[in-house]
């Protein structure tokens, strides 16, 4: 009787299929049905871990694929809470999906760290110096206290709170199996499997930035383009390099290292003018291409003027606690001095 239940336990193990799971996994979250993306795999996990072991290769692509479900859920719910009342979050959505098939198809800006990040970094700047954040939502309430008329305003904070557990609750789970799958990665051998590697690393450091554990972000994305970098046959004009580079002159951005961030967002718009001469010499390359590569220029271009003003504290941090969620969600600093550089291409230096 104990061999016919072992034999069934045994079959219901084989009975997953892997490379099926992650296929329907991946295809959940490109459509950011992040929840059920979740709930499949969570349904396979007991069994994936008693048939390879928490520590099984053959399990780091479908761990992975859990942490990223969990991140992207996160961020997706963390988003939305800060966006204004009167914004249509179905019109947010459907915006974020058409914009990261534009980044996927012709190159254009890989930032993700918008409206939801600055809003962390406000948050995390304030819990470091609780008297300035006592006295910005003193300003902020008129007189630092709650009208007792508002019954609603309390259950609203609440429910808020509540969320905002929810999602770091996620974000944590997010980072313990991200990191589950780092160890797999590197116990098996990081040069054989250094393109998961990448992903994993820049996975986590965004991750690390959205949480506001800026210095874990910038050394994580640092590894990941030093990883890239050893394996580029064409390092110059590598698409992947520009896309790291711009991804840590973020990270570095936020953890107010704006020469750092300069230097890799001027070597980022360097591999953008080097790939937009080249296609421009090729006459088969598609006119839509050439300008979504002006269009990254430009918006690269953009980034490199405000980390340089900040540099030269010629204008203030966009992410001080002075600015509104609503205004540093968008795509260029509030803070610019020139609106017209957004509008027109910047010229492609040589």
């Amino acid at each position: 009787m104990s061999d016919q239940r072992e034999n069934e336990r045994s079959s219901g193990l084989d009975d997953i299929n892997i490379p099926e799971l992650i296929k329907e996994a991946e295809h959940l979250i490109s459509q950011d049905e992040f929840e059920e993306a979740v709930n499949l795999i969570q349904e396979n996990l007991a069994q994936l871990i008693e048939k390879y072991g928490e520590l099984g290769l053959e399990n780091a692509p479908v761990f992975f694929l859990y942490g990223k479900a969990l991140y992207q859920s996160a961020k997706h719910k963390a988003l939305f809470n800060v966006l204004p009342d009167d914004v249509d979050q179905s019109a947010v959505s459907s915006s974020s999906s058409s914009s990261r098939t534009a980044e996927n198809n012709l190159l254009v800006d890989v930032s993700t760290t918008k409206v939801l990040s600055v809003d962390r970094f406000v948050k995390h700047k304030q819990e470091a110096n609780p008297e300035a954040a006592a006295a910005t939502e003193a300003d902020a309430d008129g007189k630092g206290t709650v009208d007792s008329d508002n019954e609603d305003e309390g259950d609203d904070k609440k429910t808020g709170d509540d969320d905002e557990e929810e999602e770091e609750e996620e974000f944590q789970l997010a980072w313990e199996w991200l990191e589950t799958v780092r160890v797999i990665y590197e116990k098996d051998g990081e040069e054989k499997n250094w393109e998961m590697m990448v992903e994993v690393l820049t996975l986590i450091g965004q991750l690390g930035l959205e949480v506001g554990n800026g210095q874990q972000s910038v050394k994580d994305l640092t590894r990941a383009l030093e990883i890239i970098e050893a394996h580029s046959p064409s390092p110059s004009e590598d698409r992947a390099i520009y896309e790291a580079r711009v991804r840590l002159g973020i990270s570095l951005r936020y953890n107010d290292l704006y020469d750092e961030a300069a230097a890799q967002f001027k070597l980022a718009s360097d591999i953008l003018v080097a790939r937009f001469e080249a296609k421009q010499k090729n006459p088969s390359s598609v006119p839509e291409l050439l300008s979504s590569l002006k269009e990254a220029i430009t918006d690269i271009r953009q980034k490199l003027e405000e980390v340089i003003a900040l540099a030269n504290q010629n204008i203030p941090d966009p992410s001080d606690p002075v600015e509104t969620p609503s205004d540093s969600s968008s795509s260029s600093s509030s803070s610019s001095s020139s609106s017209s550089s957004s509008s027109q291409p910047a010229p492609v230096a040589a």
